[in-house]
């Protein structure tokens, strides 16, 4: 799997961030792997 933000190779055994979030409508629980805390800032930068 690799960071939704920048892209890196993250590696299961090493630490990193999912973000969990339910579109409108009938669309899957979409799932987004982060490599670190920084990226998933990034991302989401209004949710501090």
């Amino acid at each position: 799997m690799v960071c939704f933000h920048c892209g890196d190779t993250i590696d299961r055994t090493t630490e990193h961030f999912e973000l969990h979030h339910h579109q409108s409508g009938s669309d899957p629980i979409l799932q987004h792997r982060f490599c670190s805390c920084e990226c998933l800032n990034e991302y989401l930068p209004d949710q501090h």
